[in-house]
């Protein structure tokens, strides 16, 4: 269900954008809850939103449903848009990088008007960061291997990509015809395996979320894959 996997990973990354605002923790968390609930649908989300009842899934509210209809309708949110128009793009691209949450990355804009991944860099290997609350030397090394890891892999694949890609292969491949899927696909998620391992625990744990969540034989297959 790609639309599914869409749709979840949209509530993931408003989320994201309202923690790096510092917006108020309750309405942080009712998108990561709304996102967590939509990815382990069983069912369409397309198909709910047509029968008007998105707001019969646990931790979808009449403000989340809304928005999500509205993505469904238009393949846009406006809402997201705005959202993502008010944070300065360097801190878009720190929150891709494995290894720093938006907590970090909100601490460093606010304390210290970082705005993107090279004043970070510069600013963690000059130990100016250890002033801030809650860091140290541990953690400016930490800062700057991250960047060098994520600087490094510049073939991984996005998240939300490696949610599709698992999806529309459980789905279009039948059971025990898994060998048959093409080599350059299974090297795409062994790629997709390795960046998540190095991610941060949030993230791990999203992708964790996604593989269990799936319950056909293909998707067992897939995991000893990767595994």
């Amino acid at each position: 269900m790609v639309k599914n996997g869409e749709v979840a990973e949209l509530l993931y990354n408003i989320g994201e954008l309202l923690e790096l605002k510092g917006e108020n923790p309750f309405k942080i968390r009712a998108y990561s809850k709304a996102a967590r609930a939509v990815e382990n649908l069983n069912a369409d989300i397309g198909e709910i939103s047509a029968k008007k009842e998105l707001q019969a899934i646990p931790g979808i509210g009449t403000a989340i449903a809304k928005k999500i209809e509205e993505y469904l309708r238009t393949g846009k949110l406006e809402y997201y848009e705005k959202l993502s128009n008010e944070i300065p793009r360097g801190l878009k691209e720190l929150l891709k990088v494995p290894g720093i949450g938006p907590k970090t990355i909100q601490i460093v804009y606010r304390k210290a008007g970082i705005t993107d991944m090279d004043s970070l860099e510069k600013a963690a290997e000059s130990h100016k960061l250890r002033g801030l609350l809650g860091f140290g030397e541990t953690k400016e090394e930490n800062i700057i291997k991250a960047i060098k890891r994520y600087r490094e892999r510049s073939d991984r694949i996005p998240l939300g990509k490696a949610y599709l890609m698992v999806d529309e292969i459980s789905q279009s491949t039948p059971t025990g015809a898994m060998g048959k899927t093409p080599l350059k696909i299974w090297q795409r998620l062994q790629k997709t395996e390795d960046t998540v391992t190095s991610a941060s625990p949030t993230i791990r744990s999203r992708w964790a979320s996604r593989r269990g969540s799936r319950k056909s034989g293909s998707s067992n297959k897939l995991m000893k894959f990767t595994n």
